[in-house]
């Protein structure tokens, strides 16, 4: 369940509702990595430089 409530959070874009200019809009240019296996590490890497969001490079290093 608690897995099912973390993946759909991730679905979810607040951003739609913005325009560029209001308060509010964040858009990011840079991502980061903190887990305790290297290769994790770099599979997370992939997932955020393929596009993915945080969510899914948490995913793909679990």
């Amino acid at each position: 369940m608690a897995v099912s409530a973390v993946m759909l959070a991730g679905c979810w874009d607040p951003a739609k509702d913005l325009k560029v200019g209001t308060i509010g809009y964040v858009t990011g240019f840079a991502g980061a990595v903190a887990v305790d296996e290297p290769r994790a590490a770099l599979v997370a890497r992939d997932a955020l430089s393929a596009g993915g969001s945080a969510v899914d490079a948490a995913v793909a290093a679990a």
